[in-house]
């Protein structure tokens, strides 16, 4: 090593400028701009430079620059979103620290479950596409409405946007999918056209109650358990097979959307 840095937490890192410098397109933030590594400080001791992360922070500023394993530290959330942004204070490229299958990538994946609208606004801050798209999966059921001021401003006006057009898009695919009720049958002596408006009518009003439900998150399972009942005091057999095959249409092409 031909120098040190010192961070926040009074911890030195002994690491060789040419490597930072290597990953880095400003010097490190600057720091090594006028650095020459045959400079020594006094008492022959290499240069310090301080920082203002962390000591776990810049630990894993300096995993991604090394090449060195992240899960070891078991990093949380917070931390990794400090360092990602400290990635990108120091000139790191993240789109290329981040791309699916790398270590920090995957590492990354295993924080969306918990932390989903934190990881999709570092993805969406950092332009990382790939994190975003798995990162909104876990949105469906957040309301957009408790989105705070600071985080949609991290999340910019074109992530955001993209997230709302999912709910916007997910709740009119549903309605649009609910809307045709099951088809008729031709008449038969035992059920004529009157009596399969009762399942229209039926119909239409359950698919309402899912059509307007604020939340885009709702399963094919969900929606078979509003629906199957409308099944429960139909006589005919031709009218319980239309139900059938209408929710299975239904629950099918609802799966299938994303």
């Amino acid at each position: 090593s031909d120098l040190i840095i010192l961070t926040s937490d009074y911890v030195c890192f002994h690491l060789h400028s040419d490597t930072l410098q290597a990953a880095s397109h400003n010097d490190f933030n600057h720091i090594l701009q006028d650095f020459n590594p045959g400079d020594r400080a006094e008492f022959d001791a290499n240069p310090m430079f301080t920082v203002p992360d962390t000591s776990i922070v810049f630990t894993m500023i300096v995993c991604a620059i090394y090449g060195l394993p992240f899960a070891e530290y078991s990093p949380s959330f917070a931390t990794l979103d400090l360092a990602v942004d400290g990635m990108k204070t120091y000139g790191l490229s993240v789109e290329v620290i981040i791309a699916p299958n790398t270590p920090l990538y995957e590492i990354l994946l295993t924080q969306a479950e918990t932390s989903s609208l934190e990881l999709y606004a570092l993805a969406a801050y950092h332009d990382l596409y790939d994190l975003a798209v798995v990162a909104s999966s876990y949105l469906l059921s957040f309301q957009l409405s408790s989105l705070s001021d600071e985080m949609a401003a991290r999340i910019g006006a074109l992530y955001l946007k993209r997230l709302f057009f999912m709910h916007l898009g997910r709740a009119e695919a549903l309605r649009r999918f609910l809307l045709p009720p099951p088809y008729p049958h031709p008449p038969t002596e035992t059920c004529d056209h009157t009596k399969q408006m009762a399942l229209t009518r039926a119909w239409a009003l359950a698919a309402s109650s899912l059509a307007w439900d604020p939340r885009v998150d709702v399963t094919a399972d969900a929606i078979r358990v509003v629906l199957t009942p409308l099944g429960d005091h139909l006589t005919c057999e031709q009218c319980q097979s239309g139900l059938e095959e209408r929710i299975n249409t239904l629950t099918r092409r609802w799966a299938s959307t994303k």
